[in-house]
C-alpha cells in the first residue's frame, strides 16, 4: 500500500514537471533559436574554412609473389603507423617546407596531415587539411613525392610506394560543418533553460494549492478562502468618475 501511495507521488511530481516544462516551452525553443544564431555567425565569421585533399599510394613488399596474403594485410597495418610516423618525421617536413617555402614549422605543418591505412588493403591514404584549397593540394602532392625515397631508405622490407593518384582538388570546405554547429547551438541553448527549469521546480518547496498542504504537511483543509485579484485600472477609473461627480456637485 505505502508503495502504491509512493508511485502515486511520484507520477504527480512527473505531472507537475511536464506542466511546467510546458508553461515554459516558448522560452526553452527562444533560448534555443538564440544558441542556433549565435553558432551560425560564429562559425560563418570566426573560424576559417578548411579543405582537404587526399593522395592515395601502394605499398609493395620486397619479395617476388606479389599476391596479397593475410600476412600481407596484418604487415600493411603495422606498418601504416610506421609510415605515419614517417611522414611526420623532421627530415620529411622540412624538405617539403622548403620545397614550398612554407611559412610554418615542422610541427604545425604535421598537424595538419592525417594518414590512414584502407582496411583489408596495401593502401595508404594521405589527407591533409589548410584554409587553400590550393594549397592543401601542393602540400599533399609533396609530401607523397618526399616520403617516397625516404621510406625506401628507412624501411628495408619495402620495395616501393606507388602513387595510385594525385592529390584531389578540393571543391567545398571539409570544416566547420555549418549545420551540424547550428543544431548544436539549438540543443545546448535549449538544454540550458530545460535544466534551469528542472531545477527550479526541484528548489522549490512552496505550497501552491490544498492539495501540496494535504501531501506535505499532513493536514486536513477545512475551508478555503478565494482569491481574487483586484483590477487597478478599474477601481482607478471609478475613482476618477467619482471626483468627477463632486466637483460638478
Amino acid at each position: 500500500m505505502e508503495f502504491e501511495n509512493y508511485k502515486d507521488e511520484i507520477e504527480i511530481d512527473l505531472r507537475e514537471l511536464f506542466a511546467v516544462i510546458l508553461s515554459r516551452l516558448y522560452i526553452i525553443i527562444l533560448v534555443g533559436v538564440l544558441g542556433a544564431i549565435l553558432a551560425f555567425t560564429y562559425t560563418k565569421l570566426f573560424i576559417a574554412p578548411q579543405y582537404a585533399s587526399t593522395t592515395k599510394v601502394y605499398i609493395l613488399s620486397n619479395k617476388e609473389d606479389d599476391r596479397l596474403t593475410t600476412s600481407d594485410l596484418a604487415f600493411a597495418s603495422y606498418l601504416a603507423l610506421d609510415y605515419q610516423e614517417l611522414i611526420v618525421s623532421e627530415p620529411v617536413m622540412m624538405e617539403v617546407i622548403d620545397e614550398l617555402n612554407l611559412n610554418m614549422t615542422t610541427k604545425a605543418l604535421a598537424s595538419h596531415i592525417n594518414v590512414q591505412l584502407i582496411e583489408n588493403t596495401r593502401i595508404i591514404k594521405i589527407t591533409v587539411r589548410d584554409t587553400s584549397a590550393t594549397m592543401a593540394k601542393r602540400i599533399a602532392d609533396c609530401v607523397r613525392d618526399a616520403v617516397n625515397d625516404k621510406t625506401k631508405d628507412v624501411m628495408g622490407g619495402i620495395e616501393a610506394i606507388n602513387p595510385i593518384d594525385e592529390a584531389t582538388m578540393p571543391v567545398v570546405p571539409a570544416s566547420p560543418n555549418v549545420y551540424k554547429n547550428t543544431a548544436i547551438g539549438f540543443l545546448g541553448g535549449a538544454f540550458i533553460v530545460l535544466l534551469v527549469v528542472v531545477v527550479l521546480f526541484l528548489l522549490d518547496d512552496t505550497i501552491k494549492s490544498q492539495e501540496d498542504i494535504e501531501k506535505y504537511l499532513g493536514l486536513s483543509v477545512l475551508a478555503s478562502i478565494p482569491y481574487q485579484k483586484s483590477d487597478d485600472s478599474k477601481s482607478k477609473k471609478n475613482k476618477n468618475k467619482s471626483k468627477k461627480k463632486e466637483k460638478e456637485a
